[in-house]
């Protein structure tokens, strides 16, 4: 008796590794497909992400709180190139407001569309004109906070859309 009760205790034992073995299995194979469908959302958002900061008439930044440019994306590079070839990461964006001329109608307290964010604690939108040799150019300016889990403002993201093309085409319809 005593051998078939240990070897069915063996049986027993060998059952439940298994059962357990299968859930693990099971377990895992959720948290891969969880994982991948996160991937794959991810990769969506990144692709949204890239187009919309590739295009060559938006110009994109971020900035810190302390105004300090982080990133930009090509298009700013190309059409706002820093003498030298140097990079626009860690530079003031009082600098970026200087190259994008000065700011359209007279809108009350700050212009810096960033600053404005950093007090308001929502987007801004902002027009600079920018006075060339020629007929104005501007750029409208829309500056979002991006904040941090625990709701505070930790980057600034601003966009800066290229008006050159609306304004050709209300000076066609005008004239």
């Amino acid at each position: 008796c005593a051998p078939a009760g240990a070897f069915i205790a063996r049986q027993i034992v060998r059952h439940q590794d298994v059962a357990q073995s299968r859930l693990a299995k099971a377990r895992y194979e959720r948290w891969f497909k969880q994982f991948d469908q996160q991937m794959r959302v991810l990769e969506r958002e990144r692709q949204k992400f890239a187009a919309v900061v590739d295009q060559a008439d938006t110009y994109v930044f971020t900035t810190d709180p302390l105004h300090k440019v982080r990133w930009v994306n090509r298009g700013m590079t190309s059409r706002f190139p820093l003498d030298g070839g140097s990079s626009w990461v860690g530079r003031d964006c009082e600098e970026v407001w200087a190259r994008f001329g000065r700011p359209a109608g007279t809108a009350p307290g700050p212009f810096c569309p960033v600053t404005r964010v950093l007090t308001l604690q929502r987007p801004v939108h902002q027009e600079f004109v920018h006075d060339g040799g020629g007929p104005g150019h501007g750029l409208y300016v829309t500056a979002l906070p991006i904040r941090e889990p625990e709701g505070r403002i930790e980057e600034v993201l601003v966009v800066a859309q290229d008006l050159g093309g609306i304004e050709l085409v209300r000076h066609m319809e005008e004239g």
